[in-house]
């Protein structure tokens, strides 16, 4: 019999341990997985970018570009950058997780327009 429960999975990257909790999404570029820093029990989302499906170099340096511009956003709504590791196939970008889901799940949930303060 099948069992429905899902195992944990831990990585680290550069001595920091994550456990994985769940998948956030897909997109064209890579994965964002939610996971629990081990060091502060943080969700935290690390979004794995496979460089080796980038088979462009303007790709590989757009992803890794990422990187660099969200390490200097800092702004209140701005998901917030924690840091970036690499390894010999992957790009993974450290961030912030959004609790309650993306801007666009937050307007799809409202039943009127938001009001300018």
């Amino acid at each position: 019999m099948a069992s429905n429960h899902q195992v944990s999975k831990t990585v680290q990257y550069n001595g920091h341990v994550f456990e994985r909790i769940r998948v956030l999404g897909k997109g064209s570029f890579g994965t964002a997985i939610v996971h629990k820093r081990q060091h502060d029990c943080t969700l935290v989302v690390l979004k794995e970018i496979d460089l080796i499906e980038l088979k462009r170099d303007t790709d590989r340096r757009a992803a890794i570009q990422e990187a660099q511009i969200m390490s200097k956003l800092s702004h209140q709504n701005i998901i917030k950058y924690y840091n970036a590791y690499t390894t010999e196939t992957k790009l993974i970008i450290e961030m912030e997780y959004a609790r309650l889901g993306t801007l666009h799940t937050y307007l799809s949930h409202q039943n009127r327009p938001l009001e300018e303060q």
